[in-house]
């Protein structure tokens, strides 16, 4: 029985990938037009998974968290010009619920275009892709009732757009703020 308590317990617990620190979410979240976010969706549910929870409303609960943050949220597919690329410019909110039964995780993890070097002896060694600057993950049991299931997400939403704003701050214009 201690066993399900302890594995409930680490369910529960929020994780985060990466150090906090100012500098590091500075590196890690700073881009040149912080005022948009392309927002890409994926929603899982199983088919055991009895959830009142659907992906249209975790959508919906996203894009107005991000709103009244005063991000106008870019729907990933529907922007490919702003989203999509191989630019180092390319950036990307990616928000991912999944539900398995009575349980369920909440993904919140800024991707962006990143290069670098495979070795210092071969300058023309350099490779670029996707990467996760910055996540948060968290799990829980739903009971059937979407509370839990949005209560975490606007947790993690809250720490990530904490950290965004922080890390972008300094970018803006005096005369903007």
């Amino acid at each position: 029985m201690n066993a399900i308590y302890v594995a409930i317990l680490l369910v529960s617990l929020p994780l985060s990938a990466f150090a906090q620190t100012d500098e590091v979410l500075k590196e890690r979240l700073q881009v040149d037009d912080y005022k948009y976010l392309c927002l890409w969706m994926d929603t899982m549910i199983g088919p055991e998974s009895k959830t009142p929870v659907t992906p249209e409303s975790i959508q919906r609960r996203v894009e107005v968290r991000l709103r009244g943050a005063g991000i106008p949220p870019l729907n990933y597919v529907d922007n490919a010009d702003k989203c999509r690329g191989n630019s180092l410019k390319q950036y990307v909110l990616k928000v991912k619920v999944t539900f398995a039964g009575e349980l369920y995780s909440v993904d919140v993890e800024f991707v962006r275009q990143a290069a670098w070097w495979i070795s210092d002896k071969e300058p023309d060694n350099i490779r670029s892709g996707a990467v996760g600057t910055w996540t948060d993950t968290r799990y829980g049991m739903h009971r059937g009732t979407s509370i839990p299931v949005m209560e975490t997400l606007d947790d993690a939403l809250d720490r990530f757009l904490a950290a965004y704003l922080k890390a972008n701050q300094q970018s803006v214009p005096k005369s903007a703020k």
